[in-house]
């Protein structure tokens, strides 16, 4: 199992590329259904509170409450239904606009995105940028499925609008 983004070798960011470049020609509303379900899978939702800090909590328990609520989470295992399709979309719109602020204020993020190179060849490096926004720390499936949810949303868009940064033409 891949743990790692230096695991991936250059037949494995192609295909990855592929399939992020594959992912943002579907319609929003799909990738934030996808990412709120992905979320909710390993057990995380997007805070609500627009304070700086953490941008996702447990969703078995309150974190302000308790550090850690074993029992909780054992329920959450045990008896989890699937979030429906409107709370799925809710969780990741919720989550895209959480996650914003972060990735636009990263500068590596930026010229990454800004440069002429090709995706499968940046990869290696904003993989592990988005993860470390997020807070994740291995890179599991449903990890990647997530980080490159926002990067084929960020491709679909285009970073500048996704960032709401306005272009020379347009300022003048």
């Amino acid at each position: 199992m891949i743990t790692t983004v230096e695991q991936l070798n250059d037949q494995d960011l192609a295909q990855l590329a592929s399939e992020i470049e594959a992912l943002s020609r579907e319609d929003d509303d799909q990738l934030f259904e996808l990412t709120g379900n992905a979320l909710y899978d390993i057990g995380l939702a997007p805070v609500e509170e627009t304070t700086d800090g953490p941008l996702l909590q447990p969703v078995m328990y309150n974190p302000n409450i308790a550090k850690v609520n074993l029992s909780s989470i054992a329920d959450y295992v045990m008896k989890t239904d699937p979030l429906t399709k409107t709370e799925s979309i809710k969780s990741g719109k919720n989550f895209k606009e959480r996650l914003r602020k972060a990735i636009c204020s990263n500068k590596t993020i930026a010229a990454i995105f800004k440069s002429d190179t090709a995706l499968k060849d940046n990869l290696k490096q904003i993989i592990p940028k988005v993860m470390g926004i997020l807070g994740l720390a291995a890179l599991s499936p449903l990890n990647l499925l997530i980080v490159c949810a926002v990067i084929a949303l960020i491709l679909k868009i285009g970073y500048d609008a996704y960032c709401g940064v306005k272009k020379e033409e347009e300022k003048q």
